[in-house]
């Protein structure tokens, strides 16, 4: 038998319903607005437990661009090392890129985590060592920044 757990929920003025919720990612309280149809069936217990608040949303849209666009270039050079067509020019080229885009993450995470901003070029050149560690790298530095 399973025990379901009261909804913090109550209907406000004009026929609406406020949900009220701990943000997945950093636990802080929430509270959403949905408007009352007769015709539409929302399961609120369903979907309650993977609300999270804007600026948590935010933040991992962000990051998740970002990674796809770092995983793309270390995908590319894996394969340029792999075929042995990585020339100089190409190499420059891909390190101007990872660059770029490690200072966007490095920038995401810190602004998320409300520290420092922190970016090093070894940041680029431990990626161009070990591009196939490329997502251990970024969750790494991820976790060295929120607990620094």
């Amino acid at each position: 038998m399973s025990v379901e757990k009261p909804l913090n929920t109550f209907t406000g003025d004009g026929g609406k319903t406020v949900v009220t919720y701990n943000c997945k990612f950093c636990r802080r309280p929430g509270a959403i607005e949905m408007v009352d149809e007769p015709n539409i069936q929302i399961q609120i217990a369903k979907w309650q437990p993977i609300l999270c608040c804007n600026r948590c949303a935010g933040y991992r849209e962000v990051r998740y661009g970002i990674r796809d666009r770092i995983q793309g270039v270390v995908e590319y050079l894996i394969q340029m090392k792999s075929l042995r067509a990585l020339t100089q020019e190409l190499e420059t080229g891909i390190r101007s890129k990872l660059a770029s885009h490690t200072k966007g993450y490095a920038t995401a995470v810190n602004q998320h985590y409300r520290k420092v901003n922190v970016w090093e070029k070894d940041f680029v050149d431990i990626l161009m060592e070990r591009p196939d560690m490329w997502a251990r790298i970024l969750n790494d530095y991820e976790r060295r920044r929120m607990s620094a």
